[in-house]
């Protein structure tokens, strides 16, 4: 899957792009290293962080959302052309659903469930 979508309903808080290499996005430096656009995601409970990284292949982040807008759950916000790697920062708080090695589908797997607010 190619394209990011919103981990949670809520609001666009910041997107900071930053110019970087293209190493094998397989690496433990690529998140140090390589090009990234890092997004924070609001609402009224918390607050989740999500970088796009590029790789040795795909070398295109495209955004489609902004600083402001408004998301659901789900909803798509931009892509890396031809895939890479997408990290997903949660609270401590949260229970992780999934295992390293497991296969997830985009807009469907649930990767972490958030304690009831």
């Amino acid at each position: 899957v190619h394209t990011n979508r919103a981990p949670i309903d809520g609001r666009i808080i910041y997107r900071e792009h930053r110019e970087g290499l293209c190493v094998d996005a397989r690496r433990a430096d690529c998140s140090e290293k390589n090009e990234a656009m890092t997004w924070g995601f609001q609402n009224p409970h918390v607050t989740i962080v999500v970088r796009q990284l590029t790789g040795a292949i795909a070398r295109r982040i495209v955004a489609w959302a902004k600083v402001g807008d408004e998301l659901g759950k789900g909803d798509r916000f931009g892509m890396i052309r031809f895939g890479s790697r997408t990290e997903v920062y949660l609270p401590l708080t949260a229970t992780v659903l999934v295992k390293v090695g497991e296969h997830v589908s985009g807009g469907s797997t649930i990767i972490a469930r958030l304690p009831d607010q």
